[in-house]
């Protein structure tokens, strides 16, 4: 997820959170304005100002189909050398909760259309490569990191303000 002002939604990891925020608030923006470690589902959603009840209630109804599950990282993956993330497993709930989300929110393209698929990810961080190496070697170390894949949270931001989360949702 970028820095820039919006609504998204994500699936967040608490005790990967723990295992991995340190690095996260020193290396990806999002950490720093308040979003713990997570998966993100779809980014960016509907403008805050869009959302309607029925949108809430089909998010709900999206939510609520999918069972819990185990969440595992491990290992590190890198896109480019820009971009340290963590690699889920399994991916397929991840990738199934964004192919739904995009189905039904159709208007509002995952990344902005940027990329051609999806890739669920844990973000640890952007910037300097050897920096990102240095957190890459002490994360190794950490893994596997287990995690338990319970909610989503609609998150919003407006401007700089951190982000907020504005609805959690239960996974079925």
């Amino acid at each position: 997820m970028g820095d820039s002002s919006g609504s998204a939604l994500i699936i967040p990891l608490l005790g990967a959170d723990e295992a991995v925020g340190s690095w996260r608030a020193a290396l990806d923006p999002s950490a720093a304005a308040g979003v713990p470690a997570h998966v993100t589902i779809h980014f960016p959603w509907l403008p805050v100002s869009l959302v309607e009840e029925s949108d809430l209630q089909s998010l709900q109804d999206m939510v609520c189909a999918v069972p819990r599950f185990p969440v595992t990282f491990r290992s590190s993956r890198w896109f480019g050398r820009e971009v340290l993330w963590l690699d889920p497993d399994p991916k397929e709930p991840f990738i199934a909760l964004a192919a739904e989300s995009a189905a039904r929110w159709p208007g509002h393209p995952q990344y902005g259309g940027r990329f051609d698929a999806v890739v669920p990810h844990l973000t640890v961080g952007f910037g300097d490569p050897q920096v990102l190496d240095h957190a890459e070697a002490a994360i190794e170390r950490l893994l596997p990191i287990q995690d338990l894949a319970c909610r989503v949270w609609w998150i919003t931001r407006a401007g700089s303000q951190p982000w907020e989360v504005r609805r959690t949702l239960d996974l079925g």
